[in-house]
């Protein structure tokens, strides 16, 4: 991304374009690999040996976890269990041999970029976008034990191509429940499939690619999907895009086939956040914050507690909470009313204000839990 420009979501105030490991994000600093560092394993002691000032408050989210009263629902259950075993299987797929001999030619950056989002879309996209490869967004070590905790990471490819896939708006709408398991679930596995199945594809072309699943991604998805065009970084710290709000999972595959890039996009979302603080006063955990934002690690945002956020999940017995982007207003059904406010928020502080004021009319001003699907109630 660039450092300045209309379409920035992100104030870089460092000089990040070619960073040291020390520089770049630890995988193993992330709050949901944390918790599940079991005590006496070798991950515990090593990351509780380097971060000690951490193992209070993750010894307080494992006892949550394991204290946690989960409500019986087998079907929602069961359903959210085979999604996420599906991002497990997918995940041992991100890599493989590219094919011998001479690449297949995919024309100019520019038609082979288009090339590679018809394919995408095909596979399942609802959204594509392309952008160089940040290396501050390269992760420096890998944190997933056993057999990825520490490893260093070294990914020299130049392009990402990014894919987001809509997460269900009624599923979504009943968090934090076992219920919104489903489509977080279904959005892990979407993604992993998309991630793998692109690369998979480059690579039988001849191109290195890499896919970038859940359970074994090396790039932090968010500020490339920004660089990418796809949205905005919001308050609550996700991306916000113009179709679905951050009612979306994001799929990931890096490159050295020349792809032709998107531009940063202005959609109005940080405006929007400014005034709206729907998120900070609906969160269950007051993870999201009121304030205003901070320096991290050389970028100007919004800092939402992490720790504060997990909490509510372990309490959940890991269950989704999703609360914030539930009562997110940028994240309704898809349909052309919707997008036409989405449009008009990006123009100006008055609709804005207008697209504020009919969500607090339609949907309340504060969140308000929904009903699953009829088919996923037990039987009486």
């Amino acid at each position: 991304m660039t450092e300045s420009g209309e379409g920035d979501a992100w104030k870089v105030t460092a000089n990040l374009l070619s960073p040291p490991e020390a520089d770049r994000y630890d995988q193993r600093d992330y709050v949901n690999l944390r918790v599940k560092y079991q005590p006496g394993s070798p991950a515990h002691e090593d990351y509780y040996a380097r971060r000690p000032e951490l193992k209070e408050i993750d010894d307080l989210m494992r006892e949550a976890g394991r204290k946690a009263r989960v409500r019986h629902e087998p079907r929602a259950r069961a359903l959210g269990s085979a999604f996420f075993g599906m991002r497990g299987f997918l995940a041992g797929r991100a890599d493989g041999e590219i094919a011998g001999g001479t690449p297949v030619d995919l024309g100019s950056p520019e038609e082979a970029a288009a090339h590679v989002k018809a394919v995408a879309r095909y596979l399942g996209a609802d959204l594509v976008g392309i952008a160089k490869l940040d290396p501050r967004w390269v992760y420096s070590r890998q944190g997933r034990p056993p057999d990825k905790y520490g490893r260093r990471i070294e990914l020299g490819h130049r392009y990402a191509v990014v894919m987001a896939v809509e997460r269900d708006y009624v599923l979504i709408r009943t968090a934090p429940a076992v219920a919104c398991n489903i489509t977080t679930g279904k959005g892990y596995a979407e993604e992993a499939y998309l991630s793998v199945l692109l690369a998979d594809y480059l690579r039988r072309l001849g191109y290195e690619a890499r896919g970038h699943p859940a359970d074994d991604e090396q790039v932090i998805k968010i500020p490339v999907a920004v660089d990418a065009g796809l949205g905005e970084l919001s308050r609550m710290g996700l991306l916000v895009t113009r179709e679905f709000g951050a009612r979306l999972a994001l799929a990931l595959a890096t490159t050295d086939l020349e792809l032709a890039c998107d531009d940063p996009v202005n959609l109005g979302v940080d405006e929007f956040c400014r005034i709206c603080m729907k998120c900070v006063h609906s969160c269950p955990g007051r993870a999201v914050p009121e304030g205003e934002k901070t320096i991290i690690r050389g970028i100007e945002k919004w800092a939402v507690d992490p720790e504060a956020c997990r909490m509510v999940w372990q309490k959940n017995g890991e269950v989704s909470c999703a609360v914030c982007v539930a009562v997110c207003p940028w994240n309704k059904p898809r349909n052309r009313f919707h997008y036409l406010n989405a449009v008009l928020a990006g123009k100006s502080g008055l609709f804005r204000r207008l697209l504020l004021a009919a969500d607090d009319v339609f949907y309340g001003r504060r969140f308000k839990k929904g009903r699953p699907y009829s088919w996923l109630a037990p039987r009486e």
